[in-house]
């Protein structure tokens, strides 16, 4: 209780270290101290959940974090994976660690996330299978993080020279299955991205369109509206632009700077440079 009342880190760190003196054989205060460290101190949370895993061996958590920790993308760096993947024992040791994981764990979406990033720098099909795997689960459960496994295995189908078109269909099954409006709003820029990255300027247009349409069924303030707007018009005119409509390019740039205009009397501190 002490632990979870604790505002300041540094003494959640200390009543974690008195934990961990008072109970050496228990798991949980090594992995309460880990989960205490960012993923800038990967070091420090794999040597405390390496002694957590050797005190609970087949615990599918600690195994998962150890898992996480040691090759997490902002500490171990993409480029360091690639190295990584040409050497055979290495990524030997991966599988099997990623195989014991599963064992002890088979109903974890997240878990296959995370193991599908990390094999979108060795091996993109299995990166694939992995976030199909994870969707699989997502479908089996109804589970709410189904719209983010979409969108997953939308990328990796796109990476792995899928056809375009299905790519979209999966990233519009993400779109209609996201319950956040947050998230919803994401889905829908990702479709307008990839789309600009295929050159697909029509279809870049026409979601943002929707979503312009849709907008008003977000539940969103209207200072949230008049944000979202400025996202809207500056995306809509790059893509008109490109795709060689001069007027609705003009159109649509007039109108990020009134919205722009707009948020700026609402936010009066934010930094309007983006706007000249």
């Amino acid at each position: 209780i002490e632990l979870n009342l604790a505002n300041d880190v540094s003494k959640k760190r200390e009543l974690a270290d008195k934990l961990i003196s008072r109970f050496p054989n228990i798991s949980e205060p090594l992995f309460i101290k880990s989960s205490l460290y960012g993923n800038n101190r990967g070091d420090v949370r794999v040597n405390l959940l390496t002694k957590a895993s050797k005190i609970k061996p087949n615990s599918a958590k600690i195994l998962l974090s150890l898992f996480r920790s040691k090759y997490n993308l902002f500490a171990y760096g993409a480029s360091n994976l690639i190295e990584l993947g040409k050497n055979r024992d290495s990524l030997s040791s991966i599988n099997d660690q990623i195989n014991k994981i599963i064992s002890t764990d088979t109903l974890n979406a997240s878990m296959y996330r995370s193991f599908g990033d990390i094999f979108r720098y060795l091996d993109l099909k299995k990166c694939s299978e992995y976030y199909k795997k994870g969707l699989e689960v997502c479908n089996q459960q109804g589970n709410s993080f189904r719209a983010e496994m979409l969108i997953t295995v939308a990328y990796a189908e796109y990476l792995n020279g899928g056809n375009f078109d299905e790519v979209l269909s999966i990233i519009e099954q993400a779109i209609d299955t996201e319950f956040d409006p947050l998230l919803k709003m994401k889905r829908y820029f990702q479709y307008h991205i990839i789309s600009m990255f295929e050159k697909d300027y029509d279809n870049a247009i026409e979601i943002l369109n929707r979503f312009e349409k849709d907008i008003r069924s977000f539940g969103f303030t209207p200072s949230m509206v008049n944000q979202t707007k400025v996202s809207i018009h500056n995306f809509r005119s790059v893509a008109h632009a490109l795709n060689g409509s001069k007027d609705q390019s003009l159109k649509d740039l007039q109108l990020f700077k009134k919205f722009s205009n707009l948020v700026l009397m609402d936010i009066p501190d934010l930094d309007n440079n983006f706007i000249n």
